[in-house]
Parts: C-alpha cells; sequence; structure tokens
C-alpha cells in the first residue's frame, strides 16, 4: 500500500478528542448563529462563547508553541485584516463610531475566526461541525413551518413555540396567492440548502462518512417546505440553480455521476411539485405567481413591487456616490447621503456587493475576489483528490456560493455571526492541507 495513502487513512478515522466541556461550547454557539443570526437577545450570549473558546484557543497555542493553521491561511485571513483596518481607518476621519461598528467585522472579526481554527484539527472534527449544521437545518424547517401553521390559524398556538423566538421580531404576511415569513432562521438557508442537497448527492458516493440519510433527507424536506411559503425570491431562485451549480462543481471536482445529478433533480422537482399541489389545494396557490414575483426580481422601473424600488434608489445612490471615489471608495462606515436606509446602521445596504464597493473601492473589491476565488480554487483541489474529501469539501463549496449569490441582494455577510459561511469551508481546506499529505502539495 502507498504509504501515504495509508496515512491519509489514518488521519481521515481519527476521531474526536476534544473535551466534552469544548464541544458543548462550539456546538452552543455555532447552533446559536445559525438558527438566530442577528437575534440581539443572544448576541451576548454568542460573544462569551466566541471568548470562551477563543481563550482555550490560544491556551493551546502556547501549549503546542505553533498555531496549526495553514501558513497562506494565515496570510490571507491577516493581510485582509490589515486592509480593512485601512479602510476603518479611512472612514474613522468622517465618523468614528459607525467606522468601528462596520469596521471591526472585517478586521476584528476574521482574526478571531483565524485563531479558532487550532481547535479542528481532524476529519472527525470536520464531521461533528457538518452534524451541528444539518441538526441545525432541521430545527430551522420544523421551527419555521410550526410557527408559519400557528400564525394562519392552521394549528393551535403553540407556547414552545412562542418562547423559542427568543423575542425577536418575526411574522407571516399573505399577499394574495402567496405569503410571505420572516425568521431569522431563513437568512441561513441560502448555505444551508444547497450544503445539504450536495451533502446527499456526496454521501451517496462515499458510504464511508454517511450522517443518517434519513437525517438528510428530513433536512432537505423541512427547507423546501419553508423555502416555498417564504416568499424569499433569493431562496426559490437558489432552488432552480443548486443542481446546476452542483453539475458543473462535480464535474469541475471530477467526482461526477450524471445518475446521482439525475436523482437529485428529480427528487428536487417531486417534492417541490408536492409542496405547490399542496398549497393549491388548500390556500389557491398559482404557480404564475411565483413566475410573476420571479421576473420582477430583475424588474427596477415601472413596477409597483416596494422593495424593487428601494434596491433601485440603492442602486443609483451608492453608484454615484461610488464614482467620486472609485479606487479605494470613502472606508467603512460612511454612506451616501442621498439615501440613508436605516438611521440606526446607515452604512448597512440590501445591495450587500455595490455598499461594499462604495466603501473599499474596485482595489478593495479585487483583493476580496482573488481571497475568494483562492478558497474555492484550493476547496476543488482537495474535492479531487477521492470521494471522502469530496464529501466535506463539495457541500462547503456549494455552501458558500449559495451564501454569496444570497448576499448580492442582503448583507448576509456583514455581520459577525454570518462569517461562519465562509470559516466552515476555511476548516476544511485547513484540516486537509496541514494535516493531509497528499493534499499538502496542492
Amino acid at each position: 500500500m502507498n504509504p501515504s495513502a495509508q496515512t491519509d487513512q489514518l488521519i481521515v478515522y481519527r476521531p474526536v478528542t476534544r473535551h466534552i466541556f469544548i464541544v458543548s461550547l462550539a456546538s452552543l454557539l455555532l447552533f446559536l448563529m445559525i438558527a438566530y443570526p442577528m437575534v440581539y437577545s443572544v448576541l451576548y450570549v454568542k460573544a462569551t462563547l466566541f471568548g470562551v473558546l477563543l481563550l482555550i484557543a490560544i491556551i493551546r497555542v502556547m501549549q503546542l508553541h505553533s498555531i496549526r493553521v495553514s501558513p497562506r491561511i494565515f496570510f490571507w485571513s491577516y493581510f485582509l485584516c490589515l486592509m480593512a483596518a485601512g479602510y476603518f481607518i479611512e472612514g474613522a476621519t468622517q465618523n468614528i463610531d459607525y467606522a468601528y461598528r462596520e469596521g471591526r467585522v472585517y478586521f476584528l472579526w476574521p482574526m478571531i475566526y483565524a485563531l479558532l481554527l487550532v481547535l479542528i484539527s481532524t476529519a472527525g472534527d470536520l464531521r461533528f461541525i457538518f452534524k451541528i449544521v444539518i441538526f441545525s437545518s432541521i430545527y430551522i424547517g420544523a421551527y419555521g413551518l410550526l410557527y408559519t401553521l400557528q400564525t394562519v390559524g392552521l394549528i393551535p398556538q403553540l407556547e414552545v413555540i412562542n418562547l423559542l423566538a427568543l423575542n425577536d421580531v418575526q411574522a407571516v404576511g399573505v399577499h394574495g396567492n402567496y405569503m410571505q415569513v420572516l425568521i431569522s432562521g431563513l437568512n441561513s438557508l441560502p448555505f444551508l440548502f444547497p450544503f445539504v442537497v450536495t451533502l446527499i448527492y456526496v454521501s451517496y458516493k462515499s458510504s464511508i462518512w454517511n450522517i443518517g440519510r434519513v437525517w438528510l433527507w428530513l433536512s432537505l424536506g423541512l427547507q423546501l417546505a419553508l423555502i416555498l411559503v417564504s416568499g424569499r425570491r433569493a431562496l426559490w431562485v437558489l432552488i432552480v440553480i443548486t443542481p446546476i451549480i452542483l453539475y458543473f462543481a462535480t464535474i469541475i471536482a471530477r467526482q461526477w455521476s450524471r445518475k446521482l445529478i439525475g436523482y437529485c433533480v428529480v427528487v428536487l422537482l417531486v417534492v417541490a411539485g408536492i409542496g405547490v399541489g399542496i398549497s393549491t389545494i388548500k390556500w389557491g396557490f398559482r404557480y404564475n405567481n411565483v413566475f410573476t414575483i420571479l421576473m420582477n426580481t430583475f424588474k427596477f422601473t415601472g413596477t409597483n413591487d416596494a422593495s424593487n424600488l428601494i434596491r433601485a434608489a440603492q442602486f443609483d445612490a451608492l453608484i454615484h456616490g461610488w464614482s467620486s471615489a472609485p479606487i479605494f471608495g470613502h472606508g467603512f462606515g460612511t454612506f451616501p447621503s442621498s439615501y440613508i436606509r436605516a438611521p440606526d446602521m446607515p452604512w448597512s445596504y440590501e445591495l450587500y456587493y455595490m455598499a461594499l464597493l462604495f466603501h473599499i473601492g474596485i482595489v478593495g473589491i479585487l483583493i476580496y475576489g482573488v481571497a475568494i476565488l483562492w478558497l474555492l480554487r484550493k476547496a476543488i483541489h482537495i474535492a479531487r483528490i477521492d470521494s471522502i474529501s469530496a464529501w466535506f469539501a463539495l457541500p462547503a463549496i456549494m455552501g458558500l456560493i449559495g451564501m454569496l449569490i444570497a448576499t448580492a441582494t442582503n448583507p448576509y455577510l456583514d455581520r459577525f455571526d454570518g462569517m461562519w459561511t465562509v470559516f466552515i469551508l476555511i476548516a476544511v481546506i485547513n484540516v486537509f492541507w496541514m494535516y493531509g499529505p497528499s493534499v499538502s502539495t496542492c
């Protein structure tokens, strides 16, 4: 047997050896970030968990006398932090409070996430993280559907559902023949849906690392049902394009299977069809309404769609503001005075990439773009090794791509508890690059 291959097997099968205290803290933190992003009532709980885990990571670094993080990942993380610090200083000349509140997401939190990588050193650790992600996706789907059903009066009011809201603002709105759902967990679905679809695909190619396919299918079914009633156009688009992106991703990663891709498409169509059929019988749902809503997503003039008009106004204000500082932007915390989206956070806009262009200019956008492309390229290299490597890398790739697409119309990544979507892919790369001999040369 090839010694390198034998070493890979030993590394891949190394069990999780973390203390139960660390595992519990990490599990709770990841669950709260996924299921309750941007929920103020648990903000300090998340910060405390981060602080304790960061202290543990620093102690571990002192014990090992080294930071067990890939030098290139470490370089990129801290290079981007330094760049962000420069944009913070630029923005601070106009309003230091606003500059710090936005800029800390970019110059402080990447350093924290990078240090936490020392707590993830085996494929077993990664598998445990995947389990928490899957559990969180099932929780979001079940909670969202129960909340929706009780709000529209199809089931009795459940006190446990009200308690699990954690005092967050939630709502269900019925608009003619379609409805909209507002719960915090929906903000994680742009990552979770492609992630779970891809995990189902790769699980049928690798029988070693299955996490119980029944849980994956349950997660997918609950997510699809919640997405169909959510009224989130970005999520509807993701249902359509996820199989297409997965098709090309598996070809590039050399993990392509025509039969499995076909099964994925058929299952998505069947489950979506059942959901549409039930909705049509129960609530008078009409598929042409979905088509009209999707088409209106790309229509910014001559429309009565309030969200489209708002985004059109944002685009005009941001593009004109950017034109006065196109190379390096205006810095973090700044905003065009002609349009302010939210008085308490005037620098934040739904058009996240346009706002980022306004803040950091062409140079900053290019640097962040190169960093993301580098991550995806490295992850594809890992996915090409074998079916076990693909089991970890492809779902993380697809989840990040889904989040990047959805972020075009909502600022999902403009917060510290949204960066986990990038961190999971970085963790996968770091484990296989640092601890897998055949990966370290990629």
